[in-house]
Formats: C-alpha cells, sequence, structure tokens
C-alpha cells in the first residue's frame, strides 16, 4: 500500500487514545501535542524510514553542554508547539495523527505552516510550509491557497514527491492547514524597486533582498518574482577604492554609474524611463562603461543583449523596474522589431498577453533606466535595415559618442599604459567589488526621502539651466523632447551628486554636473548633424499623419490623442505648440519655420511679422492661430 494513496489505516496503525482501554502500559508511549496533549503509541509501528533529529533530551547527556539546535531541530520545536488543538505528534514514529473518535490515525510526517503570505493589495494568499524530508532534511514549500480548495490531490501530490511521508487522504492534509493558526503575516510583492505599504515604504533590490523604512519586524516583505540571478563580492569599501578611485576624470563611467543610481530616483523626480546609448566602433571601453554600471548593484558579468526576443527585453525590462536594464551590442541591422521593442522600453509597458485561460492579463508595466552600446547612432543603424526611426524614440535612448575622449571612452587611465589596459583593470575591479553601492544608495533614500526630495528639485533645476546655458538655448523656447533629455540626464547628475555628498564616491564637487553637461553637450552636436535642415520635421509631420493625429475637415472623425490639428484636401494646420513640441523637437522652432518657408512648404495668413494663419470661423468658431502647410508639398517633399 502506499503511503500517500491511504484511506483507512490497517489494524496495526491506528493509535490509541490514551482513554482507551489497554493493561499493558509497558508497551505505551506518549505523543506530543499543542498545550502538551498526551498520546499514547502502540509497540510494533514501523520504524520510520528516514533518520530524524532528536527532539526530547537524552538523561545520559543531561550534564553535556548543549549544542545550538540545528534547523530541523527548530522546526520540530516550532511544529510541536503550534499543532491545531486535538493533533499530536508521536517522535519514535515521527508521525503527525489526527482525532478519529478514540482513536489516533497517522497522518503525515513532520511539517507545520511556518507563515501566511499575501501580495500589497491583500490577494493571492498562500501557506509556507516546511516539513522534513524522508532523508530528514529541511524542506520549504509555497501552496497557494486557493490550490487547496480547487487542487488538493495535486497539493499533497507536489509535497510527497519533495519527499513528505503522508499516510492518509489529501482533504486530511488541507484540514490540518487550514485549522493552523499561524502568527507570522507576510506582504509579498513580484516587482522590484518601490513598494508602499500602509506603515512603512519599502525598495526591493536587483538581488530580492527588501529594504524598508521605518525599519520593522511586523509584516515582512518578501520578493516573489523571478529567481534573482545577482550575487555580491567584496565589500563597498573595495568598491570605492577601486572602480570609485578610477572613474575619477572618465566622464562616461561617472555618468554610467550616476545612471545606476539614478533609477530609485525616478519616482521622486516624476521622470520615467531614460536611457543612453554609447556609440563607438569595437574596443573603445563603451562595454565597460556596462560593466561599471552593473557593478553598483549586481555581478557584471550577467550582461545582456540586444539580440534577445522581444518578450525575453520586456521581461528583462519589467524585472528591472526601478533599476537598471544594460543591452549590449545592438544589431548592426535591425528589423522591425527592434524598434517594437525600443518603443515598448521608452513606454514602460510591454504588450497584453493571453493567459492559459484565453484570457487577457495586464501588460507589464516599469519605470527604469536604460544602458545600451553600438557601433553607431541607432537612427543610422535602423536606416541601414530600411526602417523608420521615429523622432519620439531618439529622446527616450538618446545616442552619445564615446570616442570623445582621449583614449575612446576614457580621458583618464590613471597610470596604465593604454585603454585596453586601462579596461582590463576596471572589469577586474567590477568583478572583484560589486552589489554594493546601489544598496547602500537606496538606504540613504529610504532614510531622508523628504530632505532629499528638496534637494533633488534644486539638482534638477539648476542643471537644467546651466544645460541650457551650454548648449546655446534659451529657456522657454525649447521644449518637450530636449527638456526630456536634459532632465533624464539631470537624475543621473542628481544620483552622482547625492552619492557623492554623502561619501559613497569618492568624486570632487561639482565632477558629476561636469560629466553631465558634456554628454549633454554630445548629445545635442550629433542631434544637431543629424536633424540639420527640414528633412527631419517634414519626416515627424508624415509620421503624424499616418498616425491619424489630424482631425480631417472634410469628413471629421475623432483624432488620435491628443490631436495635432486638422486637415483638409488642400493644408494640415497645426497647432504651434504641437510645433515646437514635436516638429522642431530641440531645434529653434524660428529657424526649422524659416527651413520649412523657403521650402514652401509652409504658407504664412498674411499678418505682419507672423507666419502663423488664422482660421475662419466657418471652420472653426474659435479662429485658433496656427502653422499651415501644403498637404500635396509635404507628401512629396
Amino acid at each position: 500500500m502506499h503511503d500517500e494513496d491511504a484511506a483507512a489505516p490497517a489494524p496495526e496503525e491506528v493509535i490509541e487514545h490514551e482513554s482507551a482501554t489497554n493493561d499493558d502500559t509497558d508497551t505505551k508511549e506518549e505523543g506530543t501535542g499543542r498545550h502538551g496533549d498526551p498520546g499514547t503509541r502502540t509497540r510494533g509501528e514501523p520504524a520510520p524510514d528516514y533518520p530524524l533529529p532528536a527532539l526530547i533530551a537524552d538523561p545520559a547527556n543531561e550534564h553535556r553542554a548543549d549544542p545550538p539546535p540545528s534547523e530541523a531541530e527548530r522546526m520540530l520545536a516550532d511544529m510541536v508547539e503550534q499543532l491545531p488543538l486535538g493533533y499530536l505528534f508521536f517522535h519514535e514514529q515521527s508521525l503527525i495523527t489526527y482525532p478519529v473518535g478514540s482513536l489516533f490515525l497517522p497522518l503525515c510526517g513532520p511539517i507545520r505552516v511556518a507563515a501566511m503570505l499575501r501580495d500589497i493589495g491583500g490577494n493571492d494568499w498562500s501557506y509556507e510550509v516546511e516539513f522534513l524530508d524522508r532523508d530528514g532534511a529541511l524542506r520549504r514549500q509555497l501552496i497557494p491557497a486557493a490550490a487547496l480548495q480547487e487542487r488538493p490531490r495535486a497539493v499533497a501530490a507536489g509535497l510527497v514527491n519533495s519527499g513528505l511521508r503522508l499516510m492518509t487522504r489529501p482533504a486530511e492534509l488541507v484540514r490540518l492547514f487550514q485549522n493552523w493558526q499561524t502568527p507570522e503575516r507576510i506582504w509579498t510583492t513580484r516587482r522590484t524597486g518601490w513598494t508602499e505599504l500602509v506603515d512603512r515604504t519599502a525598495f526591493v533590490l536587483p538581488s530580492g533582498d527588501v529594504l524598508t523604512h521605518p525599519k520593522t519586524s511586523t509584516s515582512p516583505v518578501r520578493y516573489t518574482g523571478a529567481a534573482p540571478s545577482t550575487r555580491t563580492a567584496g565589500t563597498l569599501a573595495g568598491w570605492q577604492n577601486g572602480i570609485g578611485q578610477l572613474t575619477l576624470g572618465n566622464p562616461s563611467l561617472m555618468i554610467a554609474i550616476s545612471a545606476a543610481l539614478a533609477a530609485p530616483l525616478l519616482r521622486l523626480a516624476q521622470v520615467d524611463t531614460v536611457g543612453i546609448n554609447f556609440y563607438a566602433s569595437t574596443s573603445s571601453g563603451k562595454t565597460t562603461a556596462m560593466r561599471a554600471a552593473l557593478s553598483c548593484g549586481q555581478d557584471p558579468s550577467r550582461m545582456h543583449r540586444w539580440n534577445a526576443t522581444n518578450t525575453a527585453i520586456e521581461i528583462l525590462a519589467a524585472s528591472a523596474h526601478d533599476g537598471l536594464l544594460v543591452l549590449d551590442e545592438f544589431p548592426a541591422t535591425p528589423d522591425r522589431s527592434i524598434v517594437d521593442v525600443i518603443y515598448a522600453i521608452g513606454n514602460g509597458t510591454g504588450r497584453a498577453r493571453g493567459t492559459h485561460d484565453i484570457t487577457l492579463r495586464d501588460s507589464d508595466r516599469w519605470r527604469l533606466v536604460t544602458l545600451s552600446t553600438s557601433e553607431l547612432p541607432i537612427p543610422e543603424h535602423c536606416a541601414r535595415g530600411r526602417l523608420a526611426y521615429p523622432e519620439g524614440l531618439a529622446v527616450r535612448l538618446i545616442d552619445v559618442p564615446v570616442r570623445s575622449w582621449a583614449h575612446g571612452a576614457f580621458a583618464e587611465l590613471h597610470g596604465h599604459a593604454d585603454g585596453h589596459a586601462f579596461a582590463v583593470a576596471v572589469n577586474a575591479a567590477a568583478q572583484e567589488n560589486h552589489g554594493h553601492l546601489l544598496e547602500a544608495f537606496v538606504d540613504l533614500v529610504l532614510n531622508g526621502e523628504a530632505a532629499l526630495t528638496v534637494a533633488l528639485t534644486r539638482i534638477l533645476t539648476a542643471f537644467r539651466t546651466r544645460a541650457l546655458r551650454a548648449l546655446g538655448l534659451e529657456a522657454g523656447t525649447v521644449h518637450g523632447p530636449a527638456m526630456r533629455v536634459l532632465d533624464g540626464i539631470g537624475v543621473m547628475v542628481a544620483a552622482g551628486t547625492l552619492a557623492a555628498r554623502a561619501g559613497l564616491v569618492p568624486w570632487p564637487r561639482g565632477a558629476v554636473e561636469a560629466a553631465g553637461l558634456e554628454i549633454a553637450r554630445l548629445w545635442h552636436a550629433g542631434r544637431m548633424e543629424r536633424t540639420d535642415g527640414p528633412g527631419a520635421a517634414i519626416e515627424r509631420l508624415r509620421e503624424m499623419i499616418e498616425e491619424g493625429r489630424f482631425v480631417d475637415l472634410d469628413d471629421p472623425v475623432p483624432a488620435a490623442d491628443p490631436a495635432a490639428g486638422w486637415m483638409d484636401a488642400r493644408w494640415i494646420y497645426i497647432d504651434s505648440a504641437v510645433f515646437a513640441d514635436e516638429i522642431a523637437c530641440d531645434a529653434a522652432p524660428g529657424r526649422v519655420l524659416d527651413q520649412l518657408l523657403d521650402a514652401k512648404l509652409l504658407v504664412p495668413g498674411g499678418e505682419q511679422r507672423s507666419l502663423q494663419y488664422r482660421m475662419p470661423a466657418s471652420v472653426i468658431a474659435s479662429r485658433p492661430r496656427v502653422y499651415r502647410f501644403r498637404r500635396e508639398r509635404v507628401r512629396q517633399a
């Protein structure tokens, strides 16, 4: 007879209640239950077929120093103390029994409900059980509460498969779990990054470890998402004396590390996903910068590449929520799917997918910092694949050339012979000490969030002002996309500055801001080269038409949200704010308008000192002022 299939015990397996008649008192031993309930065990029960730790001390060893209890001994002691009323545990047989009339019938080997878990919303309850397998080893399993109701046999089978000795029907095991009064409650989250609870704030690190403020032992938080693959090595001091010192004088390394620290600040700065793509030919040091960034919070050897599937990259993005996503080696000739995945990363959301029962689940969402490498600017790679690269993507993942310094990505070699030797030193230092800086920085944020938020705002405002001046742009004339880029770099600068002030990185005052301004200048210079002339503006205008962003006055249907203006058979009418934000982008709107006027695409309304056209009341009652473009010329240009 199989243990797990036993429906009723054989006569010799029945354990009598102590009130049962039996004159041979020498053949009985007491069992233990909750509140010290006694029980008896009939001699002749087969001995357990696996070793068990002693729970009751041997009197012969009474005067010896007791070694600390093992995990298995601790589990047995807790189980005996917590057994529900009416259940007994028999030590020699190592069996939990349950009462049926005057009898105690064998139920299973040692097992206890250690905790009850539920998600932050109070749903998805689970039982965490501990048990000893047939070898006496301590095992743990998480069992969804719903599974106890829907699939009790499957639950029991899973435990038996893991080594639990089961002597009766699965329903009796389920009843034991349901009767267990478990004092411990644990919150669960499947996401890394920030989690808000009623009484505290928590942050899940890439390692799966959870930091909270205020710190409390009441109802802890546990990460139950994808198994973390990261591990730590060395110490924070080792990282500071290694990589921390090597980054001095190297803007690319300082910004890469600041980017890794910026991810936990995105929520406070109210900035969504930001990213930098470092591009240069091979052996330039760009991958070394990626490893330096990864070393802040995880193992730098575990770097992912762009050649993964879209689904795999979306899973990586979701698992890096409020963290760092690093993707190496953008494909030389990408296909359409790569544009889709950049959209997904930048928008902070994946595709909705079907579940096994053909219903849609909510798509994953994320907020993160992305670092990437390629050999050319991403728009040029896309052009090789005959792919349109929408303007909006270019500000979600900005291109920065890393052959801009004396030794490729490096400006200062700190005594090393060449860029290659320096890269080897950085990579070795990252491998020797990693996984500590991010934890220290998050702890800093958790314990001083209010004051830090004020400092963050000040740093962002100051950087934005200085960056506009450095790029030769006037405040008030630069809109949407350019400001989004500067704000993204600004969060990185703020993270590095705050870490330096706290002594977490060995950077002098002003060094991080100088690095951020240099990165901004490199991005803007490359951007101007690619967007000079009206071609880019015309391309963006065509994209907006294809997206249905204009209300067709000849066939009025709702335009895609947000609407950009109107159009009829001859003209396209664009709101001035939309033109500045989405057509001119980071270029001066006046310069782009002059170029479009010279190309005979823009047709003013005849007002002096104005390129705008006022729409007639017969068309739009409010008579808005717009920029008017020849629709056919836009199509042909």
